[in-house]
């Protein structure tokens, strides 16, 4: 037996995981005792840092008691659910947590996943010292849940850790804090088993990748059966079928939060391969001389799909129905194809004549998934002011009654210096500050300006323009006169 584990850390964004990852870390004595670690050490790209989320799954390691321990760390995003579903292979368990709301959809989606596989659980309920903390009746929502995800006997009597990552400690008991989190990697060590050693010719299926920008991609797996060793040519086993023969240029496994460079990995260890090439996820690294595919990884499809595209047409250009190019106020030049594919739902081949705009569809996949207060979940809290204009348009993908729609949509481009206005079938167009106006309902190529027959809805819209206008010395646009 391996004095490996081999773990996934999954629970629904807002949990505390990441932070809990921390204090593993440290616990793990990868840092100076007088080194400033930082917070949410894994979330370390740009995007991650800004948006306080984890996007991309991370590998890390720690050693404790003489057991190396793999950590995986995982999105809690349900976007990101297919990185989920890939890197889950490469565990023995799983450290699901949980906070004091509960289960939440994205905890249903992964733990469904990791049980499916066959993973053993060990919970740790989170965030206990929350003055509203409820810990044995989220213990027994988690139960519940386990239990309707058909998980088997095995799994439902897992272990579980209460704590407060933040506070930096961990317990078998929520009611008895302690000053450390080693309770935590204590249930690791006891209740997730080791990898099972396979012998016989190498396999490894590739399920995530890394890049350098000295090296190129790297592919990430764990290696199934036999071992791979450093400088030995391999067979990279394709989805058609179709193998082409590789070398291992460097073989490096994960130590801390780096990688370190080795001769050799054995059956149930993760690493990293450095020189392969034309590999996707799913690909199977094999032996040279009795190549074997290892099933490859099914991800689920997605709920729904939506494209967004460019005019891209051997029209482009032209004017047919709509007049106007890019980045100019006519229909033409702000109109953009939106397909949704939402089988049973969405009939096929159905349209709406429903005006909607790009920051209506976070508010409508918010509400799809079930989150409320997204400007209060998801705004910025650090700035004076953090507009949320959007509403959501899910009624009408729905097929339902849309009771909440715009009172208007309001453009600026400062390139072309215009400004659009449009209410109803009404569309104002101001050019270098003249305005234009324009019935939709009867001239949707926008050939007859009409601004001098109707001086009252003029009046109208370019009120909304000095209401909704905001000065910026980098983005000028020409405002048209203002009416007396």
């Amino acid at each position: 037996m391996q004095n490996i584990r081999n773990i996934a850390i999954i629970a629904h964004v807002d949990h505390g995981k990441t932070t809990l990852v921390d204090k593993m870390l440290l616990a793990g004595h990868l840092f100076r005792e007088n080194q400033n670690a930082g917070e949410l050490i894994l979330d370390n790209n740009d995007l991650e840092r800004e948006r306080g989320i984890t996007i991309l799954s991370k590998n890390v390691s720690i050693n404790y008691k003489g057991y190396k321990i793999n950590i995986i760390d995982t999105p809690g995003h349900a976007d990101f659910g297919g990185e989920v579903e890939r890197v889950l292979n490469m565990a023995d368990g799983c450290l699901l947590v949980d906070a004091f709301e509960g289960p939440m959809p994205q905890t249903r989606f992964v733990l469904q996943k990791a049980i499916e596989i066959g993973l053993k659980p060990v919970v740790v309920i989170n965030k206990v010292d929350k003055p509203n903390c409820r810990p044995d009746e989220v213990q027994e929502m988690v139960f519940d849940l386990m239990f309707n995800l058909d998980a088997t006997e095995e799994q439902l009597d897992f272990p579980t850790i209460y704590g407060s990552a933040k506070q930096g400690w961990m317990s078998t008991d929520w009611q008895n804090p302690t000053e450390d989190i080693t309770a935590v990697l204590d249930a690791i060590i006891e209740h997730i088993p080791a990898p099972t050693t396979l012998e016989g010719p190498a396999q490894m299926l590739i399920t995530s990748l890394d890049f350098s920008s000295y090296v190129g991609r790297i592919a990430v797996g764990r290696v199934h059966r036999g071992e791979l060793r450093e400088g030995s040519d391999v067979a990279i086993i394709k989805k058609d079928g179709t193998v082409e023969r590789q070398r291992i240029k460097e073989l490096h496994v994960f130590e801390g939060m780096g990688r370190k460079r080795v001769d050799s990995v054995k059956s149930g260890d993760i690493c990293a391969l450095v020189g392969i090439a034309n590999f996707e996820i799913g690909d199977t690294v094999a032996d040279i001389n009795e190549p074997e595919a290892l099933p490859r990884i099914a991800i689920d499809e997605p709920t729904m799909s939506m494209t967004f595209t460019i005019n891209d047409s051997p029209f482009f250009g032209r004017d047919g129905k709509l007049r106007g190019l890019k980045r100019q106020i006519h229909e033409g030049g702000i109109r953009v194809p939106f397909i949704a594919l939402w089988p049973g739902v969405i009939e096929a081949g159905s349209e709406t004549d429903m005006p909607v705009a790009f920051y209506d569809v976070m508010p409508t996949l918010a509400e799809l998934a079930g989150v409320n207060d997204v400007a209060g979940r998801y705004g910025n809290q650090n700035a004076e002011t953090d507009y949320f204009d959007g509403i959501s348009f899910a009624p009408t993908l729905e097929g339902k009654d849309q009771k909440n729609k715009h009172d208007f949509l309001y453009w600026e481009f400062d390139e072309t210096d215009q400004i659009g206005v449009r209410r109803g079938d009404w569309k104002l167009i101001v050019k270098n500050g003249q305005p234009h106006l324009y019935d939709l309902a009867t001239d949707i190529h926008e050939d007859n300006d009409i601004a001098s027959e109707h001086p009252d809805i003029v009046s109208e819209l370019t009120e909304i323009i000095f209401r909704e206008h905001t000065p910026n010395p980098h983005f000028s646009v020409t405002l048209p006169e203002k009416a007396e």
